[in-house]
């Protein structure tokens, strides 16, 4: 069961990544991982304050989702622009 498992967040992130693109953001980063660097910037997602999609994707992700997936990124240099 724990590779049914694995193979379902693997899944999960390849979706993510995907449907961040399709609305504008960084092909190799997820939604909760670029929506909180717009966050911290102060900038818009689709209309929206991205701090309002931070706290939805934290309130079903668990909180500080976005937080850890943005550290990875940042960790990995995987957004285009360094200026965090």
């Amino acid at each position: 069961m724990n590779g049914l498992r694995w193979y379902a967040v693997q899944v999960s992130r390849g979706a993510s990544r995907f449907f961040n693109a399709l609305i504008g953001g960084e092909g190799d980063t997820t939604i909760s991982a670029y929506s909180y660097y717009l966050a911290l910037q102060g900038r818009r997602r689709l209309g929206i304050p991205a701090r309002y999609w931070v706290r939805v994707i934290d309130h079903f992700l668990g909180e500080h989702h976005c937080l850890q997936g943005y550290t990875f990124h940042r960790e990995r240099r995987l957004f285009e622009r360094n200026d965090y």
